[in-house]
């Protein structure tokens, strides 16, 4: 599993305990017991080994990019896919079509309003990193799905997906269903390195964390 993490990342981390800081329990309320159980028992193993984990207790900036992202997502997706819908809407499934359609409705203002709040956010994590290691919150809103039909909530990737700060997910031990929750761990622009070094360490301890 360990294989994946380069193996200089562990080097590259700095020789005192960890701050880990808790997204915001705001901005991830809608996801499942077995999901929440992953991320506090996690923190447990996390406080365990020494490292340090905090609260963040402003969820405004991390909710703000939530809205931020939907904006620029429906302003961009019809834009990128004008060809298709004017050509081939046919091929595109009913769903995707009737985004487009209500997304077309978003200004121009209200993308560069959106931009915005997603610069706003890079400046403010620039200072949050330096004083933290990482952002630890959930991956995704509840297990996987089963089937192929739905892929999941974009949840607080949202947020992360817009601010282009490197994230990497760390697999839980599976439920009783078989499926694994997950860890996800976000750092600062241009600390990847790090970021993988962070993973590296913690990915045992995901491992060991059972959903409940």
């Amino acid at each position: 599993m360990l294989s994946c993490f380069p193996a200089w990342a562990p080097d590259t981390l700095p020789e005192r305990p960890l701050r880990i800081a808790m997204l915001p329990a705001k901005v991830w309320e809608g996801a499942d017991t077995a999901t929440r159980s992953v991320i506090e028992r996690m923190a447990d193993a996390i406080s365990a080994t020494g490292d340090t984990v905090i609260d963040l207790p402003d969820a405004a900036p991390f909710l703000e990019m939530i809205e931020a992202q939907k904006v620029v997502m429906g302003y961009e997706i019809p834009r990128a896919l004008s060809w298709e819908l004017e050509t081939h809407p046919d091929l595109l499934s009913d769903e995707l079509r009737e985004f487009c359609e209500v997304s077309l409705d978003i200004t121009h203002l209200a993308y560069a309003q959106a931009l915005e709040v997603a610069d706003r956010f890079r400046l403010m994590a620039r200072g949050l990193f330096a004083e933290i290691d990482a952002i630890m919150g959930p991956a995704a809103a509840q297990l996987a799905p089963e089937g192929l039909s739905w892929t999941g909530d974009p949840f607080v990737n949202r947020i992360w997906s817009l601010s282009k700060l490197p994230a990497v997910a760390l697999p839980s031990a599976a439920a009783e269903n078989g499926l694994k929750g997950s860890v996800q761990l976000n750092a600062g622009a241009g600390q990847d390195a790090k970021l993988c070094a962070i993973a590296a360490r913690y990915a045992p301890l995901a491992a060991e964390v059972r959903p409940g």
